[in-house]
């Protein structure tokens, strides 16, 4: 019922955004070959707005002036710190992500982005 609300919600406010991962192939010892890293895209639905230095999901980090926090829904992939987002055609790198889960079940995630 949560997870349903926040969904709602975010696809009311929010906007589109993509979550960008790279997936990295395994090496092959037969062939001696390393295949290319595959890109995967996947459209999200987020709130974006600027990074406030007392938010405390991300105590200890480094923030810079231009950094953003991003609230996604939590359909899909879990973001990770190696992935980036692209929001309005501007690509970030997340440096911090924080889950939302009452009872254990994700529903929103913070992420704390910065521009690469």
């Amino acid at each position: 019922m949560l997870k349903a609300s926040t969904k709602m919600l975010l696809r009311t406010h929010g906007q589109v955004v993509t979550l960008r991962s790279t997936v990295f192939e395994e090496y092959d010892p037969e062939t001696g070959v390393i295949d290319e890293p595959t890109i995967s895209n996947e459209l999200r639905v987020g709130i974006f707005e600027s990074f406030k230095t007392t938010d405390s999901r991300f105590r200890g980090t480094i923030t810079q002036e231009d950094d953003k926090l991003l609230l996604i829904d939590a359909v899909g992939s879990v973001p990770k710190t190696e992935d980036f987002m692209l929001v309005d055609g501007v690509e970030y790198q997340i440096f911090g992500v924080d889950a939302i889960n009452p009872a254990g079940t994700p529903v929103l995630y913070y992420l704390h982005l910065r521009v690469v």
